[in-house]
């Protein structure tokens, strides 16, 4: 196993990893980006420590580029503990030589914290930025994971708590909420034995066009995958059958359209009808811009006394109001 480390925290993380994995016996080798001389607090203790259990011939520095390319392509597992959350320039130097190294060596890479050359922020790509099978990131989840081109250089991702206080964390104030399976299955109200499909509330789908009813299909699936009880789609009149023929559950309420086969504002009255019946309303997957579905929209956000979720097509045709 080698371990790639640099001269800050990060790297500090590196030699505690590798001191704890040579107490289970683990071959551990660090590759030391820097010289020991330039390390300081935290990382020069663990680096000192490290070396107390490990020994000096535990630890080189990259001597050259073929030297470093084999050491990492012989490894049977490769650390990451190069760069960690403070990185706000690009990547440059040996650096960039050392994670473009690990990126074509093709062995399975974990990266500590967030992987090396990664903004942590944005999941921008600075220069160069190490592609991850698996990154264990410490105390909180790391914005940059989860967006940008961070989804597909973190792997999976293990969150680790290290001890910080809740209290801590929630004087923070952040406004940002990462929806994990285990998040979204605590939200979701209790299923009774006794219940039926009235029980959990009907859901008014307002979708779909011509070549566009996968949108409504899909939509109403998922409604139906989260617990909603019913389903019914309003959809232009033509595509009707077609909707039908993709949904088994969900049920359909016909539309007046236009030439184009969307929305009409005509239909207006119909849809406020629909959505007097219905305990809450989802708008806008597959409905096009066209200019009369758009005033549709308009109009029928204004005069809706549902709770409406907004989405796609239905946020299109609210661009550059103020208030509808």
């Amino acid at each position: 196993m080698t371990i790639v480390c640099g001269k800050g925290n990060n790297g500090g993380d590196g030699f505690v990893i590798g001191r704890l994995l040579k107490r289970k016996k683990a071959k551990v080798h660090v590759l030391l980006l820097v010289s020991p001389q330039d390390l300081a607090g935290d990382a020069k203790t663990m680096y000192q420590r490290f070396l107390r259990s490990a020994g000096p011939s535990a630890v080189t520095r990259p001597t050259g580029s073929d030297t470093m390319r084999r050491r990492l392509e012989s490894s049977e597992l490769i650390v990451d503990a190069i760069l960690g959350t403070g990185l706000s320039t690009p990547v440059t130097g040996l650096y960039f030589d050392v994670i473009e190294a690990i990126n074509t060596a093709g062995r399975p890479t974990i990266a500590v914290d967030l992987p090396s050359g990664l903004q942590a922020d944005t999941g921008a790509v600075m220069g160069t930025a190490v592609r991850a099978n698996l990154t264990v990131t410490l105390g909180l989840p790391k914005l940059g994971l989860y967006c940008g081109a961070g989804i597909e250089h973190a792997g999976a991702v293990r969150l680790v708590n290290i001890g910080i206080p809740s209290s801590f964390v929630d004087a923070v104030g952040s406004r940002v909420m990462l929806i994990s399976g285990t998040f979204a299955r605590a939200a979701l109200p209790a299923r009774h034995l006794t219940a039926h499909k009235g029980t959990y509330g009907h859901l008014g789908l307002v979708a779909g066009s011509v070549g566009k009813t996968g949108a409504a299909a899909m939509a109403a699936t998922a409604a139906l995958r989260v617990g909603t009880g019913l389903v019914t789609v309003a959809v232009p009149s033509s595509v009707n059958d077609i909707l039908e023929a993709k949904l088994l559950e969900a049920m359909t309420w016909p539309m007046p359209e236009t030439k184009a086969r969307t929305f009409a504002r005509s239909g207006l009255d119909r849809l406020l009808t629909f959505a007097g019946t219905r305990d809450a309303i989802a708008l806008g997957p597959g409905l096009t811009t066209h200019p009369e579905t758009v005033d549709l929209v308009q109009e029928f956000i204004k005069r809706v006394d549902q709770p409406c979720v907004l989405d796609a097509d239905a946020l299109n045709a609210l661009a550059g109001k103020a208030r509808c």
